[in-house]
């Protein structure tokens, strides 16, 4: 989830703060945008040019919020292996993406893979001050219904999807009947498959009989 350096201060530092903001959206029953005023004015101290993504997952009676910055991804397993994505990824040649970050003048090169003036792989992250206005750091927020059907919901950096589609991550979760277990598998066979990024992995149990995660960090 994290890029550039010391990205994990915004990792730790952020998730109560996306937190906070998707509990506003449920409250108030509107968007709510995450201004990085804030945030700037803490790396501006400490000369950081820190950036992360992000993705919060709130599930409130038969309501699931999803708030995500970024190219960490949420993807719903449901029992029978079918797979819903939750999140879409903000990457620069994402058509809406790419119209956004050109009416402010800027630019989408490909250098590898297209990246933001030709430097960051992603659209929108909480950070980056040097990229600012054309990264932002306002999520998408989104709701889904629950249903009987619904199993899983992995939620992974991008050192995951890397390596791991999104049919392959479902796979390999409905293994285990231990969300820990699952998480622990997707991770190590994205390590296996040749990842080079950092690799956060969450599986949330949506089983109506539970109400577990885990985690696991790589």
């Amino acid at each position: 989830m994290a890029h550039m350096l010391r990205g994990s201060f915004l990792s730790q530092a952020l998730v109560l703060l996306l937190l906070i903001l998707l509990l506003r959206y449920v409250v108030a029953s509107w968007r709510v945008g995450l201004t990085p005023y804030e945030y700037l004015q803490i790396a501006n101290r400490k000369n950081s040019e820190d950036g992360t993504t992000a993705v919060v997952m709130l599930t409130q009676g038969d309501e699931i919020f999803v708030a995500h910055a970024g190219d960490s991804r949420a993807v719903l397993v449901h029992r029978s292996g079918k797979v819903s994505v939750l999140t879409s990824d903000h990457k620069p040649n994402r058509p809406d993406e790419r119209r956004r970050i050109q009416e402010l003048g800027g630019s989408v090169v490909f250098w590898g893979v297209w990246r933001v003036e030709g430097i960051l792989a992603v659209s929108r992250a909480i950070g980056d001050r040097m990229l600012k206005p054309f990264v932002v750091a306002e999520p998408e927020v989104k709701k889904f219904t629950r249903t009987e059907s619904d199993h899983y919901v992995v939620i992974a950096s991008d050192g995951v999807w890397d390596t791991i589609s999104n049919d392959d991550a479902a796979q390999l979760a409905l293994k285990h009947d231990d969300p820990q277990v699952a998480a622990q598998h997707i991770m190590e066979e994205a390590y296996a498959r040749g990842s080079l990024d950092n690799i956060s992995v969450m599986v949330v149990d949506l089983r109506a009989e539970k109400n577990e995660c885990s985690t696991k960090d790589a």
